[in-house]
């Protein structure tokens, strides 16, 4: 990410939580396999930061449940 000035400082972007959560994986026919899993997100935070000190955004924010599912074949 770049600001507008002159100068094009670049800024990155980052974000940062601590998980905890279970999951199972199944299996479903031949190499196929399910992974479901599920729990929370929180002390998330979100920064947009440059060099040193120089940031645009430091925010925290709300914690959160979250759900994933995939496929893998093996």
């Amino acid at each position: 990410m770049r600001d507008s000035a002159p100068e094009y400082k670049e800024y990155d972007f980052k974000t940062e939580s601590l998980r905890v959560g279970g999951g199972c994986e199944l299996k479903l026919r031949g190499p196929f396999w399910l992974h479901l899993s599920g729990g929370m997100d929180f002390d998330r935070k979100y920064k947009i930061e440059g060099q040193g000190d120089d940031y645009l955004l430091r925010s925290d924010v709300d914690d959160t449940w979250y759900v994933r599912a995939g496929m893998a074949v093996r």
